[in-house]
């Protein structure tokens, strides 16, 4: 029986994190929709347009601004990313494990959940990464087969207290 999809997103590790056994970094994807498809479609249409004699022409600013809405539009979440270089600000902050509240690596952020942020790791992160990320969301298998099979890593700092109240437990 086919279903339809749903709009809440799924924990995706992606490829080259499926062995890590140490700060897995997962992102939670937002399926796509025909509605969201045709989004998509307008947003990478505006960056077409009609050059000299008449020649289709790219407006590379454009599709890079394309390229980041697709991003954010699908990405809601990102656990354990590290910035490069190319963020300087971020790439020396340094931030402290939320379970153990020790401190990490320079530029290791736990959790972005914050639409500018998102936006500097859709800049960061490789070619090959994004498209994944973009096919990903695309292809329901393909986001059931990526989906984190463990619980997801309680980054929001739940704690409940054990039955005797005396120890908490994450």
């Amino acid at each position: 029986m086919i279903t339809g999809v749903t709009k809440r997103s799924i924990p995706y590790v992606p490829e080259s994190e499926r062995t890590a056994t140490k700060m897995q970094t997962v992102v939670w994807l937002v399926p796509k929709d025909g509605h969201s498809s045709n989004l998509t479609a307008a947003r990478y249409a505006k960056a077409e347009r009609t050059g000299r004699r008449g020649r289709r022409e790219l407006d590379v600013e454009t599709m890079d601004m394309a390229d980041i809405e697709e991003f954010v539009s699908i990405v809601e979440k990102w656990e354990w990313f590290q910035f490069s270089d190319r963020f300087p600000e971020l790439n020396t902050q340094v931030n402290k494990h939320p379970e153990t509240q020790e401190e990490l690596d320079p530029g290791i952020f736990p959790l972005v959940t914050d639409r500018v942020m998102l936006e500097r790791i859709a800049l960061d992160i490789s070619p090959d990464l994004m498209i994944e990320i973009f096919e990903t969301a695309n292809s329901m298998s393909k986001l059931v087969d990526g989906e984190k099979k463990t619980p997801p890593l309680n980054l929001l700092r739940a704690v409940e207290v054990d039955k005797q109240g005396e120890k908490p437990s994450v």
